[in-house]
């Protein structure tokens, strides 16, 4: 029974979705008749995990613990979308159309939120269409993001704290600092964060040095990230025409303008030591809170843990 045993995780996803719209022309105008959808949606998502006991506390070696995510949320919409023919048939007025749609979003944990976007196409000739598109996004976190009840795991992660083989001397007297060739910031960062730069890495004996421990890397989802948002701005135009002797000729070219706000993101452990030691605007990174070292007396004052849970980008 302690040689031989299994480690298994179950995890099911429901969802149930109610959905209904309705379709048609709402009235015609000179170019043409001016078409609509309304539509409402109501979904229920859940997930549900069920890991055995050497899963979730991580009882196998080499594995790493799995506590599995369970929760369920609910989400209400209603949306609408409108084809508005202005113009059709002119001088260099061959087309030109407008949709504008909206969408209500009502999510459990979020409260309620609006996305909308207007797309606009203009044809002065046949061949020749100009096109332009503006519109938002919204994306509350999925059920991993928010449920995710632990994981944790081992890898070895580079601590830019700890002395450097170059700059170790075991029979010189250990550091050497005219070997150093970290920078000066970095240097400044580890004291900030009350890491002697010039011990953290040594062993007790003065014998070596390490820079890349095992640290113990932990994931989890949260209630308190925020939804991703965006806005978009696309416009370009599209050229097809025919020549003599059958030529096809097609051009076509897009500008695309995006902006992402709170992007739920899952920093990788080196990212985080990184962004806490590596910086260089003067400003300490937030990053810097989710990690946690080895205090212990015969310890090398190693990063020993870090949380590597889900988080929002500010703008991308």
């Amino acid at each position: 029974d302690y040689l031989f045993d299994q480690r298994r995780v179950d995890t099911t996803y429901e969802q149930i979705l109610l959905s209904g719209f309705l379709t048609g022309d709402l009235f015609e105008l000179p170019a043409g008749p001016v078409g609509a959808v309304f539509g409402a949606e109501w979904r229920k998502d859940k997930i549900s995990t069920n890991p055995t006991d050497q899963t979730s506390n991580g009882l196998f070696f080499g594995f790493f613990a799995d506590q599995g995510a369970n929760g369920s949320k609910v989400i209400r919409e209603l949306y609408g979308e409108l084809n508005i023919p202005l113009i059709a048939g002119k001088p260099l007025v061959e087309e030109l159309n407008l949709e504008v749609a909206g969408r209500l979003t009502d999510e459990e944990f979020y409260g309620t939120n609006y996305t909308y976007s207007i797309k606009a196409g203009w044809r002065p000739v046949s061949a020749l269409l100009l096109r332009m598109t503006y519109g938002t996004s919204f994306r509350a976190p999925n059920l991993r993001e928010n449920f995710l009840g632990g994981l944790s795991g081992f890898n070895g992660v580079f601590d830019p704290c700890a002395v450097p083989n170059a700059a170790f001397n075991a029979t010189g007297g250990g550091y050497d600092p005219s070997l150093d060739t970290r920078d000066s910031t970095i240097l400044a960062n580890c004291v900030r964060e009350g890491r002697d730069p010039t011990t953290v890495g040594i062993d007790n004996q003065g014998l070596n040095t390490l820079q890349t421990p095992s640290v113990e890397i932990t994931s989890g989802g949260s209630l308190d990230i925020d939804p991703e948002t965006s806005r978009s701005l696309t416009a370009g135009f599209s050229f097809e025409e025919t020549f003599g002797d059958g030529w096809d000729v097609a051009l076509g070219m897009t500008y695309f303008d995006i902006k992402l706000k709170d992007s739920i993101v899952e920093p990788s452990a080196q990212f985080i030591v990184n962004d806490c030691f590596t910086r260089d605007d003067g400003q300490r990174s937030p990053f810097c809170d989710r990690l946690s070292y080895d205090t212990a007396s015969t310890s090398r004052f190693l990063i020993s843990d870090v949380f590597a849970g889900f988080i929002n980008l500010n703008s991308e």
